[in-house]
């Protein structure tokens, strides 16, 4: 019913380093933490949106869950999000419904996703929100993910698209769904015993 697209894709830029490789905890990545939690997800596949610099260590890193994984390679990432998105998307059989995953929240739980597909419909998208404010991960209905790949060449950016269709939102008290960590500073706030460690 439902397969993942995880995003890392991205220069990374603002971080300085790989953001996939920043510690979650002491023994695991950002990357790992995900990969683990989406797998909790029974019957679905997970596509993680690699660039060309980035592809080797990444697939490196993940190598114990390879079985499990499908690489796609972005050689377009200057396009932009919405691009990784799309090219992500083409993997995708009709009918099924997509996490859009950022390597920079790694808080996503399994409750939240759970929760998510519980009130999952084909022709919207879900975000999970906290006190107004929306987060991560994004839940593309089946409907919204044929239509970006049949319309890919017309579409602008995510937001533009989002803006058309209708929007559902998951009230959680999970306020991790916010983060947004692209910077040291984010990653000190977030994770505050862990920043020495990329300094």
């Amino acid at each position: 019913m439902v397969d993942i697209i995880i995003l890392i894709s991205g220069n990374s830029k603002r971080m300085g380093q790989e953001k996939a490789l920043l510690p979650f905890s002491e023994n695991k990545s950002f990357v790992c933490q995900l990969i683990q939690t989406y797998l909790k997800l029974q019957k679905s596949n997970i596509f993680v949106l690699v660039n060309p610099k980035n592809e080797n260590t990444i697939k490196q890193v993940c190598y114990k869950f390879k079985d499990r994984l499908t690489f796609v390679t972005n050689t377009e990432a200057e396009k932009g999000r919405h691009w990784s998105i799309i090219t992500g998307l083409k993997q995708i059989e009709k009918g099924r419904a997509v996490f859009i995953q950022n390597i920079d929240n790694p808080f996503t739980s399994i409750n939240i996703l759970q929760a998510m597909l519980k009130d999952y419909r084909a022709d919207s998208f879900l975000v999970p929100q906290f006190k107004g404010k929306n987060g991560h991960p994004l839940l593309l209905g089946s409907a919204l993910v044929e239509e970006m790949k049949r319309d890919e060449n017309s579409i602008v950016d995510l937001k533009s698209f989002l803006n058309k269709h209708e929007k559902r939102s998951l009230i959680t008290q999970e306020e991790t769904i916010l983060a947004n960590i692209n910077t040291p500073e984010e990653y000190k706030k977030w994770f505050p015993n862990l920043f020495k460690s990329i300094i």
